[in-house]
């Protein structure tokens, strides 16, 4: 997701931009914000990354060096793909990522942890807060205590559990013969390959996707595709995707600063306010144009009332500030969110509609007795893609508005009637089934 959407906002090549990203997960959308400005930009990013989770706080800081100190910008961004997602990798790579995090870690125990600069190319640098416990995290990745058999138990202890059975059934019959193939593939090895591509040399556990006792982290049903907008074969369109974009992002990382900090996103923004973190570089006057505040906002994390209370006063006061969530977890409290709390009519309506769809296709008079009955079987499984919820939602917003009128009056902020980041119209979904879509369900909140 790019932040930023500049054409559509302040359309200005030559401003200094800070942005803050208080819950980022992984770096999708720091990636994605990087990738977007337009050629003849001049000015600068000032980028805020934070996350309260050790593990992920880590390897983002791994993969942002790996981009911003490899000299081989193509190899860099390779390097920091299967650190990112695959499961194994070259021994050669392993050895990178190995100096990498040894000169950190020295830099840390020597300066005494807290806050470090690191250089990333030559018009860029990282400051990020290091911690002795992060540094246990540094060093399993170095570590030799598991070999490359154990690994692979771990991650086929999850991956193949019997009990997830019917679930992994459920997905490949889902599938065409191909995509099956390719599906399968990657769950039996782990790696961004391409399907039937050589992999002998693919034999270093990448210990960032294991827990300290070398447990597989992940879901069984964990796909890195899930992160990135794409199509086709599954390892060939991560790889052709997500390369280019990292090698895009490398390029375009010569210009920004990044700060790096891992605290709650609540108390991270008193702390801002009242200049506790003027140490590590981040003055108490810092206003952000953008804040991207993930899906914090549901009301079984931090709210939307605590979000505004502590962000609103970082906002810049013009009209293209603006701070950004989505209410991921919406559907579990409003039950008309999915299909099967809308009632048994609009199921069945939905499932007619769905089945007129694939009887229009191509496929359908191709298919035996046993395909149809498959398909037929799947459907249930995406119906909801096929359901207009905009309304529930609606109604699901109303009620999270009314208590925060007072919020809103007291910090200027209001709700965008017209979207100017994200387009709330519908996007190509990643399925089997044709002319099927989904939702972004993103809100912008501007100052009034």
């Amino acid at each position: 997701m790019d932040v930023l959407n500049l054409p559509n906002n302040e359309d200005d090549a030559t401003r200094v931009f800070p942005l803050a990203f208080i819950a980022s997960g992984d770096l999708r959308h720091v990636v994605g914000t990087l990738n977007c400005p337009p050629s003849n930009y001049s000015g600068n990013l000032k980028i805020l990354m934070n996350d309260h989770n050790v593990p992920t706080v880590c390897r983002n800081i791994v993969i942002l060096l790996i981009l911003g100190t490899t000299p081989d910008k193509t190899m860099a961004a390779d390097i920091a793909l299967h650190f990112w997602y695959s499961v194994f990798m070259p021994v050669e790579y392993r050895i990178t990522i190995s100096a990498i995090i040894t000169l950190l870690v020295k830099r840390a125990y020597d300066q005494g942890f807290g806050s470090l600069v690191f250089p990333l190319g030559q018009n860029s640098s990282r400051t990020c807060t290091i911690t002795k416990p992060m540094c246990i995290y540094f060093g399993h990745y170095l570590s030799t205590s598991f070999s490359a058999q154990e690994i692979q138990g771990h991650y086929d202890k999850v991956r193949k559990a019997p009990s997830r059975g019917d679930y992994r059934d459920k997905m490949y019959a889902a599938l065409r013969p191909s995509h099956r193939v390719a599906f399968q593939h990657f769950r039996r090895f782990g790696l961004i390959l391409p399907c039937g591509a050589p992999n002998a040399y693919f034999n270093a556990p990448n210990l960032s996707l294991f827990s300290l006792k070398g447990e597989w982290l992940e879901t069984d049903y964990a796909d890195p595709l899930e992160g990135w907008e794409g199509r086709g074969e599954r390892q060939k369109t991560t790889e052709k995707h997500t390369e280019p974009t990292l090698k895009t992002f490398t390029a375009a990382s010569t210009f920004p600063s990044l700060n790096s900090c891992m605290l709650d996103a609540y108390d991270l923004g008193r702390k801002f306010r009242d200049g506790s973190l003027s140490a590590d570089g981040i003055p108490s006057s810092i206003r952000f144009d953008r804040i991207e505040v993930s899906n914090i906002i549901d009301v079984n994390y931090v709210g939307l009332n605590n979000v505004l209370t502590s962000w609103s006063p970082l906002l810049c006061n013009n009209r293209t500030a603006a701070i950004l969530g989505y209410f991921m977890n919406w559907f579990m409290i409003k039950g008309d969110g999915r299909v099967s709390g809308a009632g048994g009519s609009v199921n069945t309506k939905l499932m007619g509609s769905l089945m007129d769809k694939i009887k229009q296709g191509p496929e359908w008079n191709r298919m035996n007795l046993s395909d149809m009955e498959t398909r037929i079987y799947t459907l249930a499984d995406v119906v909801d893609t096929v359901y207009n919820n905009a309304k529930p939602f609606s109604e699901f917003l109303k009620k999270q508005l009314e208590g925060i009128d007072d919020i809103l009056k007291k910090t200027g902020l209001t709700l965008r009637r017209k979207h100017a980041i994200l387009s709330p119209v519908r996007i190509p979904a990643l399925l089997e089934y044709p002319q099927i879509y989904h939702f972004r369900i993103y809100r912008d909140w501007e100052l009034a």
